[in-house]
């Protein structure tokens, strides 16, 4: 029973997260405007496994397949082995994956980290702070009545071109065939 109440909390949670709205302000609308495709992929850092900084600027020179995620969501932890075969197969000098938590403690995606097993290589933390890059990556636009308004959507897959040009905000999720041509496609 606890665990059938702990995934029904965990989904709501993550349908929450996802159908969010709020109407845009500029600020938000220029936060979206700057990572749309073509765009220059905003600076920003992330904390690593180790807890120590990283800037996204430090994989410049290769192709980057990100993942954006979150331990209570859901359809991110059915899509992570289907990203993780992806990496292991794939991954080489000119191609990285990366895995970036929305989560809200970074101690606590470390915790579920080691509760899981998950390697710890490539996962990165960002938090969900509305004013972190990878936040308005997540963020979508809908115009409803002629107003915009912004909600976010997790799980979210981006691709990066090694000139750090943002190829696609919204990637094929991994259990589909389409990332794997979007990933041939860099080459």
């Amino acid at each position: 029973m606890n665990r059938l109440l702990m995934v029904l909390f965990l989904f709501v949670s993550c349908y929450c997260f996802s159908q969010q709205r709020a109407e845009m302000t500029d600020l938000e609308k220029a936060r979206y405007d700057s990572t749309i495709v073509g765009e220059t992929v905003p600076e920003f850092s992330l904390l690593s496994s180790t807890l120590s900084e990283v800037n996204i600027s430090e994989f410049k020179g290769v192709n980057l397949i990100i993942d954006v995620w979150a331990t209570w969501c859901v359809p991110c932890l059915k899509e992570a082995p289907y990203f993780h075969e992806l990496k292991e197969k794939y991954q080489n000098d000119t191609l990285k994956f990366i895995s970036i938590s929305v989560d809200n403690f970074p101690k606590e995606w470390l915790a579920f980290l080691e509760v899981k097993g998950i390697n710890k290589e490539a996962q990165y933390f960002a938090g969900y702070d509305e004013n972190h890059p990878v936040i308005w990556f997540v963020t979508n636009i809908d115009i409803e009545n002629g107003r915009y308004h912004s909600y976010s959507k997790l799980p979210r897959f981006l691709i990066i071109d090694k000139n750090q040009k943002i190829i696609n905000r919204e990637a094929s999720v991994p259990s589909v065939e389409k990332l794997l041509e979007q990933i041939r496609a860099l080459n």
